[in-house]
C-alpha cells in the first residue's frame, strides 16, 4: 500500500503541475520543477527493486509511466 500511495503521490503531483490555475486574469501556467521530474524517475528506476510484494497491477502503471516519462525533462 504504502508502494501505491507514494506512486499516486507523485503521479498527482505531476498533474498538478501540468493543469494551468484559474485567476482572474484567464488562465496561468505553473512551474514545472525539475526536482518533480526526478523523484518520478527515481521511483520508477528504483520500484522493481522495492515491489517485494510482487504487485503487478502497480507494476503495469510502472511500466506504462516510465514509456511516457522517456525522454523527458521538465522544459
Amino acid at each position: 500500500m504504502a508502494m501505491r500511495a507514494g506512486f499516486q503521490e507523485l503521479v498527482s503531483k505531476m498533474v498538478d503541475r501540468l493543469t494551468p490555475e484559474d485567476t482572474v486574469e484567464g488562465p496561468k501556467k505553473k512551474i514545472f520543477k525539475k526536482s518533480t521530474v526526478e523523484n518520478l524517475n527515481d521511483f520508477l528506476k528504483t520500484f522493481d527493486l522495492r515491489n517485494i510484494t510482487d504487485d503487478s497491477e502497480l507494476a503495469t502503471l510502472v511500466k506504462e509511466a516510465k514509456a511516457l516519462m522517456n525522454g523527458v525533462d521538465p522544459e
